[in-house]
């Protein structure tokens, strides 16, 4: 018997792209809307006496597969994610049970691809009903926090194909993950040339000289992978016969500070070369001596978009800053960097 609440969600890497594998790696979430959404043909073709489309003749013009997640994020279980996120991501053992997981964009196609099964509990207590999705791969993510309130991710998936015919992988989860929140977090803004950003590596964490921020209250980091649309080529019978590749990828975010100082402003106004580090450190999750898990997004080199702030009506003056993450010669122009127990990604 079930409840309505017996939903899950679980994923594995394919070797081949659209040939679906049994789901290993569940992770708990609090919406998603992953489905397939066929587009179809039907006949505009003139008959006399005829008012309407000939429904008789409807046929499949392509499959439609994907959506979209939401989650917490928690401090093991979500490696898989990370590399799907960004493309690549690589684990290493600090120390102990310390392990680092370092996620960066990826250099090469082709992107990692993933089967997708989702257990749908039906009204009544019924058996779990499976809905398996292959071919999937990441468009676009979302990381955001705010004060008083959890780190969270919202993920955009596009899919191949859908199977209702594949048994359902009951779920088993990651042991005691704990969730990280505002106030796990430190942020840093520096200006290169004047502040020191040295890039995370396989068992450190990025860092700056610039003096840690007290005035934000909300940041949100995006990537889009701008996966491209085409792929519906003959043999694949209205579906992508080869795994999408990536297009021109952007990755950014925003942030929302008090004036409390000219500081961004003038960051923004003089396009001033910047870099940024924030880090959530658990304050539950000892994953090993005195080390705490942790994620951490840095990003070498940016700039600040937007307006000047404008009065409030009385009450505190806060800027909305929207940032564009650029180019870096020498450096990955992302980097998201787990420090966890997990001891796989």
């Amino acid at each position: 018997m079930t409840l309505q609440s017996d939903c899950s969600f679980g994923l594995k890497a394919e070797s081949t792209y659209g040939t679906g594998v049994t789901v290993d790696r569940w992770h708990e979430f609090t919406e998603e809307s992953i489905t397939q959404d066929n587009e179809y043909i039907d006949s505009e073709g003139l008959r006399v006496g005829g008012i309407g489309v000939d429904l008789s003749r409807r046929t499949l013009g392509k499959v439609v597969a994907g959506g979209s997640e939401s989650l917490e994020w928690v401090t093991r279980g979500l490696g898989t994610l990370l590399k799907a996120m960004l493309g690549s991501n690589t684990s290493t053992l600090r120390s102990g049970s310390i392990y680092q997981q370092v996620a960066v964009p990826a250099l090469t196609d082709p992107m990692p691809c993933y089967t997708i099964q989702k257990g749908i509990p039906p009204v009544g207590g019924g058996t779990t009903l499976a809905h398996t999705f292959t071919g999937c791969v990441v468009n676009s993510w979302k990381l955001s926090c705010q004060a008083g309130e959890a780190l969270t991710a919202d993920i955009d998936w596009i899919g191949r194909d859908m199977s209702t015919a594949v048994g359902y992988a009951a779920p088993s989860y990651v042991a005691s993950p704990k969730t990280l929140a505002f106030p796990h977090l430190s942020l840093s803004i520096g200006v290169n040339g004047t502040h020191t950003f040295t890039p995370p590596i396989v068992t450190t964490l990025a860092t700056t000289t610039a003096t840690a921020m007290t005035n934000v209250n909300a940041i949100e980091f995006t990537g889009a992978n701008n996966v491209d649309d085409g792929g519906y080529n003959t043999g694949g019978a209205g579906k992508r016969s080869r795994i999408p590749v990536y297009g021109m990828r952007e990755f950014g975010g925003s942030l929302t500070a008090e004036f409390d100082s000219a500081t961004l402003r003038d960051y923004y106004l003089n396009q001033s070369d910047l870099h940024m580090i924030a880090t959530w450190t658990s304050d539950q999750d000892l994953v090993g001596g005195s080390t705490y898990a942790a994620l951490q997004v840095a990003i070498p080199s940016l700039r600040l978009e937007g307006k000047v702030p404008s009065s409030n009506a009385g009450d505190v003056i806060e800027q909305e800053i929207d940032f564009t993450a650029g180019r870096n010669t020498s450096l990955s122009t992302m980097y998201v960097v787990s420090v966890t127990a997990d001891t796989a990604i």
